[in-house]
């Protein structure tokens, strides 16, 4: 489950924009102040005709258009109450996406509340609940998952330029997954999880570090204690070295325990064992106006890694011993109306049991951008490019895409902005039997009040 927190609502503002695929779209936001604090809500809603979601490799291939349409709110509020400042924020989203056999209702809904202390350095203490719902009346399944969870954060400053921060974490979730036909359970369970952590940051001249430890407990999967040691030193003023250290404790999620799949495939296994990693990073950046680059290089090697590859069905399973190693290189320049920036990637994902490479992991990557500003007008265009990489039944060729971008000001707080994806209209593949979107655009129009 992922917790998503939206950008606080400032001002007012109003986008409205349509596009290729049958596609539109439109969002309003207003925000206000409450004395010393502020109130902010915003609202969307986008529908979309949609592409053919498989090819004739696909499982369930149907050569029709899967579209989408979801109608979203956020409403949040943050109020200074004496020495403490409260904020709350409360999320709504659901919708229908298409797929080749059928419609899948969707609804996700998410509540925080938060505490903290109005000093630097202080306190915070944050509940939350999410819940999602997966209706797909095809299969007569329904996914219902809810994760409460309650955080507790604490800042101390130490003497000079040193740092203590501590917290606790609890995290309930509870899942089910249930036959609509028959009213039955296919799978529900319930799991907590505790955590507890310690980090100390500290800094003197030309040197800063990290050392952190936490503890971890999982339901049905017991404790682990894990540990991190970070550091930093300046070169010059310009040059900056680190280095990092760290392991990692992971347990199954209830989906990839129990998820019965999709027509079998795809299906969770209740033996799996949890993940434990180790990390080695080493990176070099140089940061000195107009330009900044970093190069890390990393090693990771993972015990027990989850992964939906095992056997005809592609369940989900452990791979015994995996390791990912590689490199990336990331650079950036501004200048006058110039911005130029990128990365490549080099990577390598093995299963250390079989010697064999870990699936739909591409060993290359890059990404490029180039804008210009032209007078009132600002122009991007991107690239981003991908080798091949295996997957079930086969390798996945290769793909390179280009994007291209438009925004100018129309008058006094308007704007408007013409973005394409895919310009050329590239067949490629994520998954084996999955399209990707074909040549993608978006014309849309926006009002801003300022602040």
């Amino acid at each position: 489950m992922i917790q998503i927190f939206t950008r606080r609502q400032q001002n007012f503002d109003a986008t409205v924009g349509i596009g290729n695929h049958d596609t539109w779209r439109a969002a309003a936001g207003a925000g206000w102040a409450l004395g010393e604090g502020r109130i902010g809500v915003r609202v969307g809603a986008v529908d979309t005709g949609g592409f053919n979601s498989q090819n004739p490799r696909g499982f369930s291939f149907d050569p029709d258009k899967d579209g989408f349409e979801q109608q979203n709110a956020v409403v949040d509020v943050e109020l200074p109450l004496g020495g403490v400042l409260f904020d709350a924020q409360a999320n709504h989203a659901e919708g229908e996406l298409e797929f080749d056999r059928g419609v899948s209702d969707l609804r996700n809904s998410q509540l925080a509340l938060g505490l903290s202390s109005a000093d630097q350095e202080g306190w915070s203490l944050r509940a939350s609940q999410a819940e999602n719902v997966y209706d797909t009346p095809a299969f007569f399944s329904r996914f219902e998952t809810r994760r409460r969870q309650l955080d507790w954060q604490h800042l101390a400053y130490a003497q000079g330029r040193n740092t203590v921060l501590w917290g606790l974490s609890w995290v309930e979730d509870d899942g089910a997954s249930i036959d609509t036909f028959s009213g039955s359970d296919k799978y529900a369970g319930v799991r907590e999880h505790r955590a507890g952590f310690i980090a100390w940051r500290g800094a003197a001249p030309r040197l800063s570090w990290e050392l952190a430890a936490r503890h971890d407990d999982y339901d049905g999967f017991g404790g682990r204690a894990s540990a991190q040691a970070a550091l930093g030193f300046e070169l010059t003023e310009a040059w900056q070295l680190r280095g990092n250290l760290g392991q990692g404790f992971r347990a199954p999620t209830l989906n990839e325990l129990f998820s019965p799949g999709f027509g079998g495939l795809f299906a969770g296994n209740p033996d799996l064992d949890p993940e434990r990693s180790r990390t080695a990073e080493l990176a070099l950046g140089y940061s000195a106006s107009p330009w900044s680059m970093d190069l890390q290089v990393y090693d990771t090697r993972v015990r027990d890694l989850v992964d939906f590859s095992g056997g005809s069905t592609f369940a989900a399973i452990n791979v015994g011993r995996a390791r990912l190693r590689g490199a990336e290189l990331s650079w950036r320049r501004e200048h006058s109306d110039w911005r130029l920036g990128g990365n490549l990637g080099w990577q390598q994902a093995r299963n250390e049991i079989t010697g064999s490479d870990l699936l739909r992991r591409a060993p290359r990557k890059a990404n490029l951008e180039l804008a210009r500003r032209f007078g009132e007008w600002w122009l991007q265009a991107d690239l981003h490019a991908a080798a091949p990489r295996p997957d079930f039944g086969g390798e996945l060729p290769g793909y390179g895409l280009v994007g291209l971008s438009i925004e100018r000001p129309l008058a006094e707080r308007w704007s408007l902005s013409l973005r394409v994806d895919n310009l050329f209209d590239r067949d490629y593949e994520l998954a084996r039997g999955f399209n990707a979107a074909g040549t993608a655009s978006l014309l849309q129009l926006r009002w801003n009040a300022g602040q």
